[in-house]
């Protein structure tokens, strides 16, 4: 499921945006109002925010510039009647990932959505595992680790160790399963209840209830 926001104080242009691009998988919100827009989007977890430029309140270059504050990765379309170089280089140097004439064609502005959103699903696939239950997002090659747009600070170890129920979830794993699969154990000697430390410290600093201890065997990941 993707997550995409439109905002345009013009409500039948962005109303016929988003019946353009209705795609099974992707959840449409629209906002005709930026700042409402502003309002949702700190509440609420956006994949994709397609923005107009020129509107009532705040204009989109102010709206993008926040919204990059708050969630430096959110997918960002612009679409203006206003064509003008400095108002497109100042939206490049927000990251802004297209700049586009509200004068293309509806096929056109829906492949631009579709071309963001596949490479984003390309990228998730080789690098993000998620959990919506608990709304977890942990990145592998960064180490980073996110609950809802909160950036959630672990150790290497206990990163390897909520990546691997990430990736196994509803599978039962005993303590030296773990150990095997996380550690070196030819060089390393380990405490099995050293699992039982890193698991409880995870569960602490994400808040979360999906890692559930298993009676006589260990722990598993219920999704």
């Amino acid at each position: 499921m993707y997550n995409i926001l439109l905002v345009d104080d013009d409500r039948e242009y962005i109303d016929t945006i988003k019946l353009a691009i209705v795609t099974p998988g992707y959840r449409i919100v629209t906002e005709y109002n930026p700042i409402e827009a502003l309002s949702r989007f700190t509440r609420e977890s956006y994949d994709l925010v397609v923005t107009d430029y020129k509107m009532e309140n705040i204009d989109g270059l102010r709206l993008i510039k926040t919204m990059k504050e708050i969630r430096p990765t959110v997918k960002i379309i612009m679409l203006t009647g206003y064509q003008a170089e400095d108002i497109e280089h100042i939206a490049l140097n927000l990251k802004v990932d297209f700049f586009l004439s509200k004068e293309k064609s509806l096929e056109m502005i829906n492949h631009y959505v579709l071309r963001i959103l596949r490479d984003e699903s390309s990228r998730k696939e080789e690098t993000l595992f998620c959990s919506e239950a608990e709304g977890i997002t942990a990145d592998s090659k960064g180490y980073d680790v996110y609950k809802g747009e909160r950036h959630i600070e672990l150790t290497k170890k206990e990163f390897e160790v909520l990546l691997h129920f990430l990736r196994h979830k509803n599978r039962a794993f005993s303590r030296d399963e773990i150990i095997a699969e996380l550690w070196t154990t030819e060089i390393e000697e380990i405490d099995p209840r050293v699992i039982d430390v890193h698991i409880r410290r995870i569960r602490e600093k994400l808040q979360i209830s999906s890692l559930v201890s298993i009676r006589g065997v260990g722990y598993k990941w219920n999704e």
